[in-house]
């Protein structure tokens, strides 16, 4: 297995790889994103550092052509939402250009890790653009697997630290009513899933 991880710069990103690197079928992992600004990629540095692979490519996404090349070269690609909100361009374009290149290049498979609390956050009405952007790349790659988690907990989460960062600062968190249930898992269990998934057509 030839895996490329887009979007890696993310804490969630970083749990799911360290549960890919573990798999006995993995020759070799390239790990690519846009890193548009200094926080993720000083993030992506430093967990770099923590692992230990010589199967380990990295790989910056300026433009689609890299992209492509990064697909053309594996055999599975695991997408992750990312938490660049404003700084790069739409999560709808991002997934949807990644299926197509996948279907152009003959990928033997594609999972889609979309976390709710990274799901087109800041964008408007996100939850209709995020059903719409995963039905576009499942269009365009019949054999999208989208794996929808909910509230992400553990060392991983972007939800729990923003959360513990502002109770930290003294601000309020409190929230408005909500007729909202959520079903948070931990960041373990997530990677769990997405291993047992990339496993199941090594």
């Amino acid at each position: 297995m030839k895996l490329l991880v887009f979007n890696c710069g993310s804490r969630i990103a970083q749990s799911l790889i360290r549960k890919a690197l573990a798999l006995p079928a993995l020759e070799s992992v390239v790990l690519a994103d846009l890193f548009p600004g200094y926080k993720p990629l000083k993030r992506h540095i430093e967990f770099l550092s923590t692992i230990d692979s010589q199967k380990v490519k990295d790989k910056m996404i300026v433009e689609k052509s890299d992209l492509e090349r990064a697909v053309a070269d594996s055999t599975h690609v695991l997408y992750i939402s990312h938490g660049y909100f404003r700084n790069v361009y739409s999560k709808a374009s991002n997934l949807q250009t990644t299926a197509e290149i996948c279907a152009a290049k003959g990928i033997q498979q594609m999972i889609a890790v979309t976390p709710i609390e990274l799901d087109h956050y800041g964008e408007p009405d996100a939850v209709k653009l995020a059903l719409t952007s995963e039905a576009n790349a499942k269009k365009a790659f019949s054999k999208l697997i989208t794996v929808k988690s909910d509230l992400t907990f553990g060392p991983e989460s972007w939800a729990i630290r923003h959360l513990l960062e502002l109770i930290a600062r003294g601000k309020n968190i409190a929230f408005q009513p909500s007729s909202d249930i959520l079903k948070p898992i931990h960041s373990e269990d997530l990677g769990e899933a997405v291993k047992t998934l990339l496993e199941s057509d090594a």
